[in-house]
């Protein structure tokens, strides 16, 4: 490639930073980077903006590159590194603006309509069980919220918020041990092979897998004008694999998502992960199923005139400390901060 040839692209991304600079400071280079504050004023809680500036040199033989997402990457990096809250606003490639790719990929309704539903679904909600179900639900809820809150700027995790939001109801207290041991009630030893065919049997019938594919199952019926069976079966199989991928492999989820709800608009896409063939669904058809299952699992919930929401809420805010050894307190006793037991 000659130097007539020879690509380079010269990038700028401008971003946000939560914190405020020490005085003085006139920017950093590392490696071909070069981060250079920015005249900035105090808004949604971002003090300080960056300009990231970097070359992209093409070497010989190379056919593509994506400079905007290595930016990101490193503003990444810097998060993690400096501590602090960063976001990207807005990038130039030579010099020309890139457009905004944060397309809205679920989509709101407008103007907002309120389903007759929400007064019968109201008792049930707020009589759910203190101490089994309520809080549960709750968490389910509140991560479906900041799913849907961070599903435009970052959609690998608003997808794996969506499978969280299942496996705060789905998950069951099993206990490994207990079931080997009632597996073994009428034996005095087993082998190492009988041994992995408890383990097998005890992952099919209590794995988190499983637990997250039957309470869509029963709480989800939608898919039949769609699928088969065994194709939603196999669909929600995927969903939890991706889930995986992305936990164990830190997989990029956002490339296959975009594709789905803002090229194709679709369902789904059929694509291959780790050399295994998968069905990956759409961020915004992952929160209809997760939303109608929610919800199909509250109406079958027994209302009653109990009202547990002021008591969970008060829950929420209540922490059980200890008090320095020295200290002899009765209930009704003042304690202040400083006699916590704590380690500065």
């Amino acid at each position: 490639m000659s130097e007539e040839t020879k690509r380079t692209l010269q990038i700028s991304i401008r971003c946000k930073v939560g914190g405020v600079l020490e005085p003085g400071f006139s920017g950093i280079g590392f490696g071909k980077y070069f981060l250079s504050p920015l005249p900035s004023e105090n808004r949604d809680g971002f003090n300080t903006e960056f300009l990231l500036n970097f070359m992209d040199e093409w070497k010989e033989g190379q056919i593509g590159s994506n400079p905007e997402k290595e930016g990101e990457i490193i503003l990444s990096w810097l998060s993690l590194v400096l501590r602090q809250k960063i976001k990207s606003v807005s990038s130039r490639l030579n010099n020309v603006q890139i457009p905004n790719r944060n397309k809205e990929l679920i989509i709101f309704e407008s103007p907002i309509k309120f389903p007759e539903e929400i007064i019968s679904l109201y008792p049930r909600f707020r009589s759910l069980s203190l101490d089994k179900l309520l809080e549960r639900y709750l968490r389910a809820c509140e991560c479906y919220q900041e799913s849907l809150l961070i599903s435009t700027t970052n959609p690998t995790i608003s997808f794996f918020l969506l499978v969280v939001c299942i496996e705060c109801l789905s998950s069951k207290d099993q206990d490994f041990y207990q079931y080997l041991m009632s597996e073994m009630a009428s034996k005095d030893s087993i082998s190492k092979e009988e041994l992995n065919k408890i383990n097998r049997k005890f992952t099919e019938e209590y794995g988190l897998k499983k637990n997250f594919i039957k309470f869509i199952f029963e709480n989800y019926d939608l898919w039949k004008s769609t699928f088969s069976e065994e194709e939603f079966k196999k669909l929600l199989s995927s969903i939890y694999d991706i889930r995986s991928s992305f936990t164990h492999k830190g997989e990029n989820l956002e490339k296959y998502i975009t594709l789905v709800d803002n090229t194709l608009k679709s369902k789904s896409v059929f694509t291959k992960i780790n050399g295994k063939y998968i069905e990956f669904p759409g961020l915004n058809y992952l929160s209809n199923i997760v939303r109608t299952a929610l919800i199909n699992f509250l109406e079958k919930q027994t209302p009653s005139e109990q009202d547990n929401i002021p008591q969970l809420a008060l829950n929420e805010s209540l922490v059980n400390l200890k008090v320095e050894d020295s200290l002899s307190v009765n209930k009704g006793d003042p304690i202040f901060t400083s006699q916590f037991k704590h380690r500065k």
